[in-house]
């Protein structure tokens, strides 16, 4: 669940106007300061929970954190302390060192263009690759009798990207980008990616049909039995981090999601997990209600590197170089 809390709005210093939000879920509580309304870009929040201010636009800071504080002070709270006068930056070394050089984008072609992958790509080349290790006897018996041919699992994973890839289709292209299977050189895949204002996000579509789904903090459990989930999310998303930095040579903020496919129930314990879960009924509305962390050129020029096969299949190369 979601709640947003209209907050009020601060003018003046011929600067455009700040907006406070809160923003709550499970475990979650934050007063985002945004630029000329919820939907604008978040200059910085606060973690209501903890008190800690995190600034997003050092240009907005003084004011963010006075209105901040004129909310805290209003709520009955110890506002943050002020902010402290900027020092003198260090004066730079005789000779700085070249920034990192961002490699040129490699040309798209229709064979390296991952934006013509279908939800699940990935997965159904695997079945196939198992079901063809059966004779075409075996294969068409097995297809009238309703049998498997060993399957099941990627079926069952196949089934719920492409549940996933659907929902997806509901975000407004005006504003968002998805790509679907994304393979690393292992033969792993990125299920879902989503690229919009709020930022990047690492989609993994679990399908637990009927299953009893509790999230913890550290931990995610399917029907009483702990799974790998929030680690394996957790780990995707820093790795996709690194990738993207690498090519659009500054740091993109990813999110790693897992949505949950046909489970009975999904009880949150009030400690949020570091990653987004969330029912695939909600993927979409959880996506749109985020703030805007994005502006609308950078999120072309990431989805430009994101949707190039070559990008994602070069980790290999870095990796033997050290970098």
């Amino acid at each position: 669940m979601l709640i947003w809390v209209q907050g009020w709005v601060i003018k003046g210093g011929g600067m455009a106007d700040l907006h406070v939000n809160r923003w709550q879920r499970p475990g979650q509580d934050r007063l985002y300061v945004n630029l000329g309304g919820r939907g604008g870009p978040a200059v910085a929040w606060l973690d209501c929970r903890t008190g800690k201010v995190e600034i997003k636009m050092p240009e907005y800071e003084a004011a963010a954190r006075e209105l901040i504080g004129q909310w805290q002070r209003q709520e009955g709270r110890n506002p943050a302390p002020p902010v402290a006068p900027p020092t003198a930056p260090p004066a730079p070394p005789a000779h700085w060192p070249p920034a990192p050089a961002i490699p040129p984008l490699p040309p798209l072609t229709r064979e390296n263009d991952l934006a013509l992958n279908r939800p699940g790509a990935a997965v159904a080349a695997k079945v196939r690759e198992i079901e063809g290790r059966r004779s075409p006897l075996v294969r068409l018996v097995a297809k009238g009798l309703r049998l498997s041919l060993g399957a099941d699992d990627w079926q069952t994973g196949l089934e719920g990207e492409r549940t996933v890839g659907a929902a997806l289709k509901q975000l407004p292209s005006s504003g968002w980008r998805v790509l679907h299977a994304i393979q690393w050189p292992s033969g792993a895949d990125i299920d879902h990616l989503a690229i919009g204002a709020a930022g990047v996000f690492t989609i993994n579509a679990k399908h637990h049909a009927g299953a009893r789904v509790w999230v913890g903090k550290n931990m995610i459990r399917v029907n009483n039995r702990s799974t790998d989930h929030l680690r394996f999310a957790l780990d995707e998303a820093e790795r996709v981090a690194k990738v993207l930095r690498h090519w659009c040579g500054w740091d993109v903020p990813v999110q790693p999601v897992i949505a949950v496919v046909g489970a009975a129930n999904i009880d949150f314990t009030d400690d949020a997990p570091p990653v987004i879960v969330v029912d695939r009924h909600h993927l979409v509305g959880q996506l749109m209600s985020l703030p805007a962390a994005v502006p609308e050129h950078r999120i072309s020029h990431v989805y430009e590197v994101a949707r190039r096969n070559d990008v994602w299949m070069s980790t290999r190369n870095r990796r033997r170089n050290g970098r």
